[in-house]
Parts: structure tokens; sequence; C-alpha cells
């Protein structure tokens, strides 16, 4: 393979070479080894904390030698960090210096953290923050509720945006056209419960609803036999820029006092989260 030149079959597939609006850069501009060193970084998940050189080139699909190379670039740089008893590798601090930098630059976490813990404390809910990242949900926030089983997502977690409530809220303003440039026109969607949409029509269908509804609710939208509602966070021009979410088994199941009380908590907070952006401060 010609080091100088993106292979689709290779880094692509891991980290795909999209924007966030699904558009695609000019490929003639993209740094081939800067986007497979991000490839690398990219591979290292919650459920494979750890990996060996060998998983990293079958992974990526990358020749040996090229991993080999990418792999002692990021080590040397002190990204990755090798094990001196089994040779696997672990992500190392720089990354997480990355992380905490992004996300203090976000003035929406300096704002949210303590109607966060209020919304916790008001419906025994795990409550999260999180913003879109092509057709993902990146976790900004997370506050779990005293009961241990209403879910353990965690901060960092990428998420399919058309399979959750917070993927909907976020994706709420979203024409059927702006969906078929994000997934693809002919996208057959992952399906992870029944009531996931399947392709961009039933998405569409679905996001209309929850427009009109001006929030999202659902049972077993991600994970079956849990409930979840969700609402998003605008900016000073009406665009969303973020998304709230309340999450728990039988969190719908209280009756129609305790869910009007659990949205009127759900707007509060997300009004209360982008107040500062929508008053100018």
């Amino acid at each position: 393979m010609d080091d100088n030149r993106i292979d689709p079959a290779g880094a692509s597939h891991i980290l795909p070479l999209s924007r966030e609006d699904g558009s695609l850069p000019n490929p003639n501009y993209v740094v081939p080894a800067l986007h497979r060193g991000l490839a690398v970084l990219s591979l290292f998940r919650r459920d494979r904390p750890r990996l060996s050189l060998s998983e990293i080139t079958a992974l990526l699909g990358l020749p040996r030698a090229t991993a080999f190379r990418l792999v002692y670039t990021l080590e040397s740089l002190g990204f990755l960090k090798k094990s001196s008893e089994d040779e696997r590798y672990d992500l190392g601090t720089p990354v997480l210096s990355l992380g905490y930098a992004l996300l203090s630059s976000m003035d929406v976490i300096d704002r949210a953290e303590m109607p966060l813990r209020r919304l916790r404390d008001r419906t025994g809910g795990s409550v999260h923050l999180a913003r879109r990242d092509g057709p993902h949900v990146v976790y900004l926030m997370r506050f779990a509720a005293p009961d241990a089983m209403t879910g353990n997502v965690q901060v960092g977690a990428r998420l399919p945006v058309h399979a959750t409530t917070l993927g909907r809220a976020l994706l709420m303003d979203s024409t059927e056209e702006t969906l078929a440039a994000l997934f693809g026109s002919d996208a057959e969607l992952p399906a992870f419960t029944r009531t996931t949409a399947r392709t961009i029509s039933e998405l569409a269908t679905q996001l209309g609803e929850d427009r009109d509804r001006g929030y999202v609710k659902g049972r077993s939208i991600y994970e079956n036999g849990l409930d979840s509602m969700a609402a998003p966070v605008r900016d000073e021009n009406g665009d969303i820029v973020a998304a709230v979410s309340v999450v728990g088994f039988g969190l719908l199941n209280r009756g129609e006092a305790e869910e009007a009380d659990l949205l009127a908590g759900l707007l509060a907070t997300t009004e209360e989260i982008g107040r500062p952006a929508l008053s100018g401060v």
C-alpha cells in the first residue's frame, strides 16, 4: 500500500472522513499519516482498553510495518504506553489531557453541572449531557442515580445518534434531506430494539413527532426496559448545541403527575443551561 494516500478499506472505516454535518472534506488536503494515527487512538474503547500491535494491525487493515510506525510514533509522544508484561498498549495521559481541554473549552459544561445535579435529585434518574459528533452522540457529563440499575454509560461514550433519546433531541431540527446527507440516502440504520428507526424515512417521522412535542420520550429505544426523556439545549440563535436526558427503569410508569413533573424539571434544566447564551451573557 502507498503510505501517501488514504485507503478506503483501511483506517477510514474506523475513523470516517466526514465532518459533523456528514459532509466529506477534500481528500487532497487530508494528511494520511495523521488520519491513520488518530484512527489508532480511536480503536481504544471502554470495552477494549488495551490492544496489541497485532490487534491494531488487524482492526485498521494496514500492513504490520505501517501500523508499527504509527504505534511507535504515538508511544514516543506519550499518547500510547506499552506494558512491559504483555506488550499490549493503553492510552497515555496526553489523551486524557486533550479530553479535559475540550471539555473546559465548552461554556455549556460550566453552566450544566449544578442544573444537572438538581435534575438528578428531583427525578431520581441518571442525568446526561451530550452533543453530536456526526452520526454519534458523545456524552459530556453524567450524574448517576443512587439506583445502579439506571444504566452505566460513561463520559466520553459514543452511541448511535438515531438510536437514543439524546440523539433524537440533537437531531430534532433535521430535515429528511439533512438526515440523508448525514447517513446516506439509502442507509439502513442499525436497530438495537424494536423501537429503533431502521430507515431515514422512519427516523424523519420520529423526529417530526419529537419536534411537535418539543422533547423526546420513549421506552426501550436503545436498551430494552430503560425509559428515557430528553430535550435540546439551544444557543442564542435557537440552534441546538447540546441535549439533556433523564434515564431510568420504570421512569415513565409513575403516573401522569410524576411524568409532568419530570418533563417540567427537564425543560427547566435545558433552559437554565442555555439561559446565559440566550441572554447574551
